[in-house]
């Protein structure tokens, strides 16, 4: 077995690399260690997600039998557990680090998912049409906002989508349509409290906003939705209606972002708009989006 050593006495910048030959007993045991360490960091890593999806079972099973007679709520932890099922098989069939370590990572916040969404689960509008769950069925840390729930609240949210999707909301906006922003398969509409920063690349944006290739519950998000255009809208919705979370981000530029999200249930109604507000909208202006792109468009009713 042969090893490349670098010279210490020569700078760096001209280093001298020599060969070496290292006596047989001593090439025979780090063969050995060389062969057998990756064999037992796999078995330790394989043990560590028997151990997680074990402990995730039990959480389920648990509550399974706490809420029997809530048919709504044992299906969301069916679907949660089909879930955590797919995602071990998937890690297990992987053989890149970088994607076992994202996935190990997943699962391992459906601990407190779990918990979360047995806690805010009974008091979300269920009555509103399409509601069925919490956003990702509680993954991410979606709270109701405090106070009263059937008081209104004005806000100002903006949306990011591609661009047929932000042709149909303007071309319902213009029309009066009663909905303008539809819902999730959850029943939740998505939105950022002020917008981003200009100029990121689009898998950076995809990554803050959620848009991308995603397994996650009720329904697997089969292909990735460019955030190509942005929307800003005033609205007043009752508190019942808005979850909120806030996360904080990375930039590659090396800049930290605190992003406030909002999940509004039943999605955006015409209605919901302020009156006094026309909603304003067009391209985002991404990385590589060439500036005569980007000019702000005017909303009217048509």
């Amino acid at each position: 077995m042969l090893f490349l050593i670098l010279d210490s006495q020569i700078d760096i910048t001209g280093a001298v690399i020599k060969v070496i030959t290292l006596p047989i007993q001593i090439n025979f045991i780090l063969g050995v260690y060389l062969f057998f360490i990756p064999l037992l960091l796999a078995l330790v890593d394989s043990t560590s997600i028997d151990e997680v999806v074990e402990k995730l079972h039990n959480q389920i099973k648990q509550q399974k039998e706490s809420h029997k007679s809530n048919p709504k709520y044992l299906s969301g932890l069916s679907e949660i557990e089909q879930t955590i099922d797919i995602g071990k098989e998937e890690y297990k069939e992987s053989k890149s680090n970088w994607i076992r370590g994202n996935i190990l990572d997943r699962l391992k916040r459906w601990e407190d998912g779990i918990v979360r969404r047995e806690q805010y689960f009974f008091g979300i509008p269920h009555h509103i049409k399409g509601v069925s769950d919490l956003p990702d069925r509680g993954l991410y840390n979606y709270r109701p906002l405090s106070g009263k729930k059937t008081k209104y609240i004005e806000l100002e949210v903006t949306h990011y989508t591609d661009q047929s999707s932000y042709k149909k909301i303007k071309g319902a906006f213009e029309q009066e349509k009663k909905e303008l922003i539809l819902k999730d398969g959850a029943g939740w509409a998505y939105f950022v409290s002020e917008p981003l920063p200009e100029r990121l690349d689009t898998k950076e944006l995809r990554v803050i906003l959620g848009t991308g290739l995603q397994d996650y519950v009720p329904f697997p998000k089969l292909k990735e939705r460019n955030p190509e255009s942005v929307i800003i809208f005033k609205i007043k919705v009752q508190k019942e209606r808005v979850l909120v979370r806030t996360e904080s981000y990375k930039l590659k530029s090396g800049k930290e972002i605190n992003v406030k999200k909002y999940a509004i249930a039943g999605g955006i109604y015409f209605d919901d708009l302020m009156k006094n507000f026309t909603p304003v909208g067009g391209r985002y202006l991404s990385k590589r989006l060439e500036e005569y792109h980007t000019r702000e468009e005017k909303w009217g009713i048509v």
